[in-house]
């Protein structure tokens, strides 16, 4: 099944004889809101000939809005669904050589959003990592070896003493942990810390000083 998303837009409609037959048109509700879809998460392929996208519709038996990714030629024609798994899925990365697209989810057992890839050309998707906390923001190295992503810095053992006895009474602010950035290396299916520290990251470019490939 296809569907083509590009532009959803609310406004105001004026009309050339006044504002009667605006008042007859009924208000939009939350409702109607709710079932507006949403477009993010836009990304090119390296050779601008595909866009990858992620639509986020209402789903009422699940009660959120569950996202899926999409893909359409740049040169027109309709959109495809290339992912469709029960949790959803968000941030498409590909590859630099076009021959991957990668994502973040969660599917089968995982716990938290893990990132897994998917072959352009068609095919099963991937899991590549399994790290103890969720991921996100991640990018490609530019010569596609590496995946970089954020993530929590996982509990302590206290934190998990903690949880294991149910106490869940906490200082304010105390239950806070820092995210740091992370690096994903593709042929031997490892990562290893980047940063670390007592700061937290937002945000990052990638790192060339460090020389990943």
């Amino acid at each position: 099944m296809t569907r083509r998303y590009f532009v959803v837009a609310l406004g105001l409609m004026f009309f050339h004889g006044g504002y009667g037959q605006a008042a007859e048109k009924p208000a939009m509700t939350p409702i109607d809101l709710l079932e507006v879809p949403l477009l993010r998460g836009r990304e090119l392929s390296p050779d601008g000939t595909e866009l990858a996208y992620v639509l986020a519709e209402a789903d009422w038996e699940a009660n959120k809005r569950v996202s899926h990714i999409w893909r359409v030629s740049t040169n027109g024609g309709d959109a495809v669904q290339i992912t469709h798994g029960a949790k959803g899925e968000s941030s498409p990365r590909f590859s630099p050589d076009g021959r991957w697209l990668a994502f973040i989810t969660q599917r089968g057992d995982d716990e938290v959003d893990q990132i897994y890839r998917l072959p352009t050309n068609g095919g099963e998707a991937e899991r590549l990592t399994d790290h103890q906390t969720s991921v996100s923001n991640i990018a490609w190295s530019p010569a596609g070896k590496t995946l970089y992503f954020l993530a929590e810095d996982a509990k302590t053992e206290e934190e998990k003493r903690r949880d294991e006895l149910a106490d869940d009474v906490f200082a304010y602010d105390e239950n806070w942990r820092q995210r740091h950035l992370w690096a994903f290396s593709i042929a031997d299916r490892t990562e290893g810390r980047v940063t670390e520290g007592d700061f937290a990251l937002r945000s990052y470019a990638y790192p060339k000083v460090l020389g990943s490939p």
